[in-house]
């Protein structure tokens, strides 16, 4: 990890761990409730690949209205069918989010 100016941290609430993000990340398997937090600019959000997460929920939640939050699956993996798909949480909505449920390698379904 670098510093410039990246702040990344994790914090456990019961059984779930939350990553605060304040720019562009790929998430890993453990990384199920990400708040992203867009004061600095705009965040681009990278699923992590289908297949390692399979039956896994993960809500990506912009914690300000800043900015724009995107997520959006790795390369040639798929959101609800369409390939390589952007959901974009939009500014002036804070604690926009949305969830994205792995159907393993069927794709990602936005619930």
């Amino acid at each position: 990890m670098s510093d410039q100016g990246f702040f990344q941290s994790s914090i456990n609430v019961g059984a779930t761990s939350v990553l605060d993000v304040d720019s562009s990340s790929v998430l890993g398997p453990a990384d199920t409730v990400v708040a992203v937090d867009t004061t600095g600019g705009a965040a681009f959000i990278t699923l992590p690949p289908v297949a390692t997460v399979k039956g896994e929920r993960f809500t990506i939640i912009s914690v300000d209205s800043t900015a724009n939050v995107t997520v959006r699956p790795i390369s040639g993996e798929s959101v609800d069918g369409t390939p390589d798909a952007l959901t974009v949480l939009a500014s002036g909505v804070p604690y926009n989010s949305s969830e994205f449920v792995s159907i393993g390698t069927g794709g990602w379904v936005r619930v």
